[in-house]
């Protein structure tokens, strides 16, 4: 049996996200449905994260176990993308050890929110972006970063169906504004349902003058869902890299 990796990168516009659903397109379901083609069998495709319908990858890994020989991983990325819609295309394929598993062995992930602040965004913009009518404080999002970064339970900052464990750890954040365009980045090994999108939306809140640092600093320590919350457009997230663990590893990247 081996297990083999692939980096790729996606447009989400058309796909319900990447976990599989019953009667709705999504990332994995396609993959697997490529397999199929492939290899004439039911194979699992294990994706390293679960994004919610909208949100954009652009580098993610999967991994598969087949002990079928139809193609060899040199041909990989050909075939994949011969057979994929074009708004999936696979990066690199490679043989991981059995054991590895995309999900549990990725050890850090970048996402990524882009904001327009001008008055007319690009109709070759809009879809990809947060276009935002009023008016940002940059120096605001900058001074209110520092509120998310470090350990917190972040159960205010996601939604109903996370009640388990809602504590993790953001590592960084970081923002650049150029000209009209902002990019927000945020990273950590791990995050909730809908957390980045609450952070942001948050952020912007703040940086709108519409609450205060005093507001986040409560939704921070009171596990509070009721209060009125401002959760960002899925369009403007991409999951911009992923991270794995590869000491398991049995061949280098093809």
């Amino acid at each position: 049996m081996k297990n083999y990796f692939i980096t790729f990168c996606f447009d989400g516009t058309n796909y319900y996200g990447t976990q599989k659903q019953s009667k709705f397109p999504s990332v994995t379901q396609t993959f697997e449905d490529v397999l199929k083609t492939i290899y004439l069998e039911d194979i699992k495709f294990l994706c390293c994260s679960r994004l919610d319908r909208g949100v954009h990858g652009l580098f993610l890994g999967g991994n598969f176990l087949t002990d079928s020989e139809k193609i060899d991983v040199g041909n990989m990325v050909y075939t994949f993308n011969r057979l994929l819609p074009s708004d999936i295309r696979v990066l690199s394929a490679s043989i991981v050890a059995e054991d590895f598993s995309s999900r549990y062995d990725a050890v850090r992930k970048t996402y990524l929110y882009r904001i327009n602040t001008s008055e007319v965004c690009s109709p070759f913009l809009i879809k990809y972006c947060y276009h935002s009518f009023l008016k940002i404080d940059f120096n605001k999002l900058e001074n209110v970063k520092k509120l998310f970064i470090g350990e917190h339970d972040f159960y205010s900052f996601s939604t109903e169906d996370e009640d388990k464990n809602t504590v993790n750890t953001i590592e960084s954040i970081d923002i650049i504004k150029e000209d009209d365009n902002i990019s927000i980045r945020i990273s950590g090994r791990k995050f909730l349902r809908y957390q980045i999108r609450y952070i942001v939306g948050a952020m912007l809140e703040f940086a709108y003058n519409k609450i205060s640092m005093e507001d986040i600093i409560y939704r921070l320590n009171n596990r509070d869902r009721k209060s009125k919350r401002f959760k960002v457009e899925a369009k403007g997230l991409f999951l911009e890299n992923v991270e794995f663990d590869f000491k398991r590893s049995l061949n280098a990247e093809i």
